[in-house]
């Protein structure tokens, strides 16, 4: 459509990682921007722990400006952190809207920088915790004035949002929404498509397929699931195999590389390595969905559960721990998945064991966890709610769009 409104001169995006680097924000970012593609001019801006990567890239038509760093190094962060502000100097003509995704360290600096040169800014809170208030309030004053000074957050849970209320923002300058996904590549498994995939990932062919999706911390709960699998490994789980995706070695501070050489020295132990698979990274996660038979969300913190509504999307029964106003609002227990309590190995193999043996309850699961994030979850809808807080933050009543 086209309409006659005032239009900005462009958007930048900030993110903590972006493509070909993996992180929730950057891959949520890149998809909005892929959805509104030809809409809106985006740039974006980022830090990168690949030195390989150029410092300026194009990656699906949208301008990547990257400052490597070296977590490690503080001479590297240094100079990291300049690259960064003198990037957003370079580029501060070319757009009318910053748009932090995240809340960290360099979001300080940069919203001062905003301020000054008359930007709007637009925060999506992502993580729980590091992005709420108390959690930025832990950082000194002055990281607390700059997040007092956002126009607009942006909260992809309902208890993010009563957060930032219950900390005193406005209502008014609080948007509801929510993370989104491409519908159409995350879907049920076509006739056959199973086993096809299974061969091509290398996955054990035979037996049930659990799958994890998510970095290895305690509070994803990687180690919850294995102590709940090996309660039924060998009964009513007998043949099945676990397959974890997601880094288990890291620099990013939450990951414990412990976690995982546990699980594998228990797995032996017991004689079940050779039934539990590793995958570090892929760019092909929604291939993983379709090759697998059960989900599991075993996490104790979240602001948002998108491992859950991607599997959901692709039709697995969904066992995930009860998280009040994240996972309880996305799954109706017993109807679109399974609820348990966070932690509790025993529930979850009792809820594991149910799914793998009930193949008809488990297929219904599938088959309603799909109609309840879609369209609820597609990522056509968090482009509205994030054109519509351009919208309130430039004050108009439309933008002059193209679509």
């Amino acid at each position: 459509m086209s309409e006659h409104a005032r239009q900005p001169s462009g958007i930048l995006m900030v993110t903590g990682a972006y493509f070909p680097e993996l992180s929730g924000g950057g891959l949520q970012c890149k998809a909005t921007i892929d959805a509104l593609h030809g809409a809106l001019r985006f740039t974006v801006l980022t830090t990168s722990t690949d030195a390989s990567l150029p410092v300026v890239s194009e990656v699906d038509g949208t301008l990547v400006y990257r400052a490597n760093v070296d977590v490690t190094s503080r001479w590297s962060k240094a100079k990291a952190a300049w690259a960064f502000l003198w990037s957003f100097l370079k580029l501060s003509g070319s757009f009318d809207i910053v748009h932090l995704h995240g809340f960290s360290q360099k979001s300080t600096l940069l919203v001062l920088l905003a301020k000054m040169l008359g930007k709007s800014i637009v925060l999506t809170l992502h993580t729980a915790g590091q992005d709420e208030p108390a959690g930025v309030r832990a950082r000194g004053r002055l990281a607390y004035w700059a997040y007092s000074h956002v126009d607009l957050f942006m909260a992809v849970s309902p208890p993010l949002a009563d957060r930032l209320e219950d900390a005193g923002f406005s209502a008014s300058r609080v948007c509801r929404g929510t993370n989104g996904l491409d519908m159409a590549r995350f879907h049920p498994a076509e006739p056959g498509e199973r086993i096809r995939l299974r061969r091509t990932l290398a996955l054990p062919e035979s037996g049930a397929l659990i799958l994890f999706v998510g970095f290895f911390s305690l509070d994803k709960g990687a180690h919850v699931l294995f102590e709940a699998w090996r309660r039924i490994a060998n009964g009513v789980g007998a043949g099945s195999s676990l397959v974890y995706v997601g880094s288990t070695r890291s620099r990013y501070y939450e990951i414990d590389p412990a976690l995982a050489d546990r699980i594998r020295d228990a797995a032996g132990r017991e004689g079940l390595a050779n039934r539990i698979v590793f995958v570090e990274e892929t760019r092909v996660i929604d291939q993983y969905y379709r090759a697998a038979d059960v989900f599991v969300f075993p996490s104790r913190r979240e602001a948002f559960g998108m491992a859950l509504v991607e599997a959901m999307a692709s039709g697995l029964p969904c066992i995930a721990s009860r998280l009040p106003g994240v996972t309880d609002d996305i799954v109706k227990d017993g109807e679109t998945g399974l609820l348990v309590e966070p932690h509790d190995a025993n529930a979850l193999a009792a809820a594991l064991a149910r799914v793998l043996t009930d193949c008809a309850f488990a297929s219904r699961l599938g088959r309603a966890g799909r109609q309840a994030v879609d369209p609820r979850f597609a990522i056509e809808r968090t482009a509205h709610l994030t054109l519509d807080a351009y919208r309130r933050v430039l004050n108009t009543p439309t933008l002059s769009v193209t679509s």
